[in-house]
């Protein structure tokens, strides 16, 4: 399933029915923009009963996706979440100070956190809570089901994993390949 909204008719001219790649693509058409949950709620709920891979339209990865459902699935987790770390170098001296006094410089620090890589592994029966037609994004989403107790595992990715969601990061990417 791909869900569009935005220049759809582009999407369903290049994509098709998927049969160049040898897949069956259905279209999900989002009448307004609904989030990346709150599409979801458009899909044919009676006719799936395993966990759904759930990815931005913006990443390119390599992720083993095989590897992430057999993780789930032996989670018995509601929804498992990738991430990854991101490192940011500051631009200048970070200062710590004191009353005025400094306490300590370090020249150009380098800060680590655990990012969302926008790839989500979900218990259908998890969605089934979602309100047809409106907008719901995934941070929401997850914020609900952790305080309905629901088990979110996070799954660390090594993988090679780039967010080509600005042009940018687009000619980045296109100048590695």
């Amino acid at each position: 399933y791909i869900s569009t909204h935005f220049k759809s008719e582009k999407f369903k001219k290049y994509f098709g029915s998927g049969k160049k790649w040898n897949i069956n693509i259905n279209y999900l058409n989002e009448k307004t923009p609904l989030g990346t949950a709150g599409s979801l709620s458009l899909l044919p709920f009676n006719e799936i009963n395993i966990p759904i891979l759930v990815m931005n339209a913006d990443i390119l990865t390599d992720i083993d996706f095989k590897n992430l459902l057999k993780t789930h699935l032996k989670s018995r987790s509601s929804v498992t979440m990738c991430v990854r770390e991101q490192l940011k170098e500051s631009e200048f001296g970070v200062v710590t100070f004191s009353r005025g006094h400094l306490q300590k410089i370090v020249e150009k620090p380098i800060e680590k956190k655990i990012i969302n890589a926008g790839i989500y592994v979900i218990n259908i029966k998890e969605l089934l809570h979602i309100k047809k037609n409106t907008y719901l994004d995934m941070p929401t989403l997850l914020n609900n089901l952790v305080k309905k107790n629901k088990k979110v595992k996070l799954h660390y990715i090594y993988e090679d994993w780039n967010d080509v969601g600005n042009i940018s990061q687009l000619n980045k990417m296109s100048q590695k390949k």
